[in-house]
């Protein structure tokens, strides 16, 4: 980004109007202005061309002659593409020629091509209440007097420039008459010669600022989800509750046998799962013996 002031003239005044250096004092990247310009220019194709295939014309596709016997060259069917009539090599077929180009190297490209004219000076500024009539001979002569020679291209702020847009769209050099919504890199570049209009000096400054306007992407809704297509989940959380509720079930069970075994030592009862004193080992074998 170039720091040093960046103007532009008026015309038919002596005046200067300061440009915004984020937007015109962009260094140029070709190779980016190029892609951009060819994506812009392959937008534009209908990719409707279309030829027929061997299998594809009108013609029987049995062998011409006999294979031998004839005394001419052999031959299969008349259908190929190296015989007259026949089908189309590797011809073209109805095709899609767009590709993307990311919003941001749009924007880099838009402001490379108008820091471009900013730089050669080919870049001026019309004030839009200087025509409350269309007056073509006015705006031919200032013209003239700014660049008498190269094409024009014209960014007006639509319906509010609409004299402005009669005055010069008129003039032989004048390429184009456009908004700067329609405003393109090819246009740009094509041009030797950008006059923006003071009403769409800001706008156009606007869209092609580094900063993305998030607000412009369009909402994201969300889709409500019918109630037999979340079935499984209600029936996993069920499961998964009812899981809970048993382990806490059980650890509370736990708990309260932990806390009741001291109790029941000290008042001489045996706890829970031991033997009895009469069913020890020792107990057991003087039985035996006894006996």
């Amino acid at each position: 980004m170039a720091s040093a002031k960046i103007e532009a003239p008026v015309l038919g005044k002596s005046g200067k109007v300061s440009l915004d250096p984020a937007v015109f004092g962009e260094e140029f990247n070709g190779s980016l202005v190029h892609e951009v310009v060819r994506a812009e220019r392959n937008a534009l194709r209908s990719g409707n061309a279309s030829t027929k295939k061997r299998g594809e014309v009108a013609m029987t596709g049995a062998k011409a002659w006999r294979q031998k016997g004839t005394g001419r060259a052999r031959i299969g069917a008349q259908s190929a593409g190296h015989r007259r009539g026949g089908g189309v090599t590797f011809g073209p077929k109805p095709r899609n020629y767009t590709f993307k180009v990311n919003r941001k190297a749009r924007r880099k490209a838009l402001r490379s091509a108008l820091s471009l004219h900013a730089q050669r000076g080919t870049v001026a500024i019309v004030e839009s209440g200087a025509f409350n009539e269309p007056a073509t001979k006015t705006a031919a002569g200032q013209l003239t007097n700014w660049q008498n020679t190269g094409s024009v291209v014209l960014v007006t702020a639509g319906s509010d420039d609409r004299n402005l847009a009669l005055s010069f769209r008129n003039i032989e050099r004048v390429r184009a008459v456009l908004t700067p919504e329609q405003l393109g890199v090819y246009e740009l570049t094509a041009a030797q010669n950008l006059v923006i209009s003071q009403d769409a000096l800001e706008a156009l400054a606007a869209l092609a600022k580094t900063d993305v306007d998030r607000a412009s992407k369009k909402p994201v809704l969300e889709v409500p989800v019918r109630e037999n297509d979340n079935r499984w989940l209600r029936d996993r959380s069920a499961s998964t509750k009812g899981a809970a509720s048993s382990v806490a079930t059980t650890d509370a069970t736990d708990a309260a046998a932990t806390t009741d075994a001291p109790a029941a030592a000290a008042e001489g009862d045996s706890p829970a799962g031991a033997p009895a004193e009469d069913e020890t080992p020792a107990a057991v074998e003087a039985e035996g013996g006894a006996e």
